[in-house]
């Protein structure tokens, strides 16, 4: 009897324990970096990939699929795109946001126009910040000469 009541207790805390995980906040900036406004513009969809001791993939508000909070295509939001929070139980290893551009739909290799990541240590900080800069723009994928719709 002794024997079973230490099980049941000890199944009690494990799941106690299960129970007290606390998010981690990751508050991220995105900035265009040396992408100018004119290529910014071009894009109309982009998109966010967490990997690491996370993972989750989203696009980011956009026009182009039908939200009203337009973060891309761009609008008045450059030099620097906006801030986003991401919540994750996660609080060991590394944790990778990705940002990526695209000229249209679908997003592909053949559309990316560019791309910025940063790379956090996940651990007990309940809220940690980083910013992440577009890199170079692919000038022969997207043309500034191409106008969008």
């Amino acid at each position: 009897m002794k024997t079973r009541w230490m099980t049941v207790l000890g199944l009690l805390g494990s799941i106690a324990t299960a129970g007290c995980s606390t998010y981690h906040y990751y508050d991220i900036d995105v900035q265009f970096g040396t992408v100018t406004l004119e290529q910014a513009s071009i894009l109309q969809l982009c998109d966010l990939r967490v990997s690491g001791a996370d993972s989750h993939e989203a696009a980011l508000p956009s026009s182009t699929v039908a939200d009203s909070t337009t973060v891309c295509p761009v609008d008045r939001n450059w030099p620097d795109m906006g801030k986003f929070e991401y919540a994750t139980f996660a609080d060991s290893g590394a944790i990778t946001f990705a940002v990526s551009g695209y000229k249209s739909l679908p997003a592909g290799s053949d559309t990316l126009c560019t791309s910025g990541s940063v790379t956090l240590t996940a651990s007990g900080t309940i809220t940690q910040s980083g910013t992440i800069t577009m890199g170079a723009f692919d000038d022969a994928k997207c043309p500034s000469s191409v106008v969008r719709p």
